[in-house]
């Protein structure tokens, strides 16, 4: 494995980290240049997400053990950043959508985790905050009779959704489910 040292900040870097934030760097242009069509469409067009996915940036959260670069935050970090330079709702939606997939990743029993990365789509919105939700117990979990959640930026480019709900048992507990 190649290694460069940062010199800003005195770290040693990987290669492909360095990449990725080239690679933002390098999409600037294009985000700027979709701007108006964006706005029209009140989310990403469908080739930024391309252009997203080609770079490798959905996968940066993505444990190694299912294919993932499980990069260092502070690389998800610049990246955004860099991201943001070309377009901010470029920037809000990769954050939003990466940090549903660690969540996905982290709070999900393995099984769960096994299906979510079984075809290479890594893309999880999630929302956890729901305005209303009615649940109750069946046998294997919990069904969601009725519930409202409020804005969940990435929906439209995501594979699953990650959210919580505030359940009707003896507790009151908010728990993550998968939809």
């Amino acid at each position: 494995m190649t290694v460069t040292v940062d010199t800003a900040t005195s770290r040693v870097l990987p290669t492909t980290e360095i990449n990725l934030v080239t690679a933002a760097t390098s999409l600037i242009p294009m985000l700027r240049s979709r701007s108006s069509e964006t706005d029209a469409l009140a989310r990403l067009p469908d080739s930024t997400i391309a252009d997203l996915e080609k770079a490798q940036l959905f996968n940066m959260v993505v444990p190694k053990m299912y294919g993932g670069l499980q990069c260092w935050l502070r690389t998800f970090m610049d990246v955004v950043v860099e991201l943001g330079r070309g377009d901010g709702s470029a920037a809000w939606t990769l954050a939003l959508l990466s940090t549903g997939t660690w969540v996905a990743a982290t709070l999900y029993p393995k099984h769960v985790v096994d299906e979510i990365f079984s075809d290479g789509n890594f893309r999880t919105a999630s929302v956890l905050s729901p305005r209303k939700v009615k649940t109750r117990r069946v046998d294997g979990g919990v069904l969601i009779e009725e519930g409202s959640w409020s804005f969940n930026s990435g929906v439209h480019h995501a594979r699953s959704c990650a959210s919580s709900q505030l359940n009707d048992f003896p507790r009151k507990t908010s728990a993550p489910v998968l939809l």
